[in-house]
């Protein structure tokens, strides 16, 4: 039925988070707790905060395709357990790039003897090919912002990748028929293309509304006009 806001709280991050990466786990850390303290104290302390659910972004996401494929020896109906099983498959022979982590998978659309299908459940073919989006971040990066959650105390349920949820929110079923969104941030810009309701690629550029108003106050302007 929608998000019923109780409490809202922000801390500024300069300094020790940089193009949505931590950098200091110690002053994450303290700032995770003033905005714990914060909410708390908003509720009138009737709720104790143990638990948060995180978005993931920054520089150090990507996404990479990868593909699995089975061969029939005649025609196959294809089952639900046949789809959990190349869904394993990929969880299991996707490489991962060294020093990242998988967070999430997308499934894209299966191909049926050559033929794109993205429902392929109780098709008969000779062949099945499943294609993936697989959203992975850099190892040590998503250490770091776990590492500054534990030292608040605070214990992570899951992440979400916040390019996926941004479309979600802001995308109806007709954009996601083919479009890229851009989601300009202070100090990056993530762009995610759709096309046939299902997100094909997803982009972090180091580049965001910061590295404007540098350019800006160089035109003899102080950064606050």
């Amino acid at each position: 039925e929608g998000i019923n806001i109780i409490a809202y709280a922000s801390e500024p991050v300069e300094g020790f988070i940089s193009k949505g990466v931590v950098r200091n786990v110690d002053a994450a850390s303290a700032c995770l707790t003033n905005i714990i303290n914060r909410l708390e104290a908003q509720l009138d302390n009737k709720v104790i905060i143990e638990k948060a659910y995180t978005t993931i972004g920054g520089v150090s996401v990507r996404s990479i395709k990868s593909t699995v494929k089975k061969d029939f020896d005649e025609y196959k109906k294809i089952t639900p357990e046949i789809i959990d099983a190349m869904a394993i498959e990929n969880d299991n022979e996707f490489v991962v790039p060294e020093g990242y982590q998988k967070v999430q998978v997308i499934v894209q659309e299966y191909k049926l003897d050559g033929s794109v299908n993205t429902a392929p459940t109780g098709f008969h073919t000779r062949s099945i090919e499943g294609n993936y989006l697989n959203i992975v971040i850099n190892e040590q990066f998503m250490k770091q912002l776990s590492e500054s959650f534990e030292m608040a105390k605070i214990e992570i349920v899951d992440s979400f990748t916040a390019a996926k949820l941004d479309a979600d929110i802001l995308l109806n079923k007709d954009d996601k028929h083919g479009c890229a969104l851009v989601n300009m941030g202070a100090e990056t810009t993530t762009i995610s293309i759709y096309t046939n309701e299902l997100l094909r690629k997803l982009v972090v550029l180091p580049l965001g509304g910061e590295n404007i108003t540098k350019d800006i106050s160089t035109e003899h302007l102080s950064r606050e006009e």
